[in-house]
């Protein structure tokens, strides 16, 4: 979702794809190396698919994010409602 913001104005999906695949490389290197070789633990591992499937995610969120975007107000409603609400007049106790 925030890939958009960065970039906006022009359909950057490829540097998105980029961005996840490093970020999912870092994770799958980080859990094979995370222990240092203090402990066995069989269960880390290194795994291709993991890789594939979060790239895939990433630019499958980048792709449907701007729906999901719609249910949110811009900044320039909210300081409208802001500006509008704020010069109301104030509730009172009782």
């Amino acid at each position: 979702m925030f890939l958009r913001y960065f970039f906006k104005g022009k359909v950057k999906w490829f540097h998105a794809a980029l961005i996840g695949f490093g970020v999912s490389l870092f994770f799958e290197i980080t859990q094979r190396t995370a222990l240092f070789g203090f402990f066995e633990c069989p269960y880390r591992i290194f795994d291709v698919d993991d890789l594939m499937t979060n790239t895939v995610g990433t630019v499958l969120g980048f792709i449907l994010a701007p729906m999901f975007l719609v249910l949110i107000p811009s900044r320039e409603t909210l300081s409208e409602q802001s500006h509008f609400f704020h010069n109301q007049r104030k509730a009172t106790f009782g």
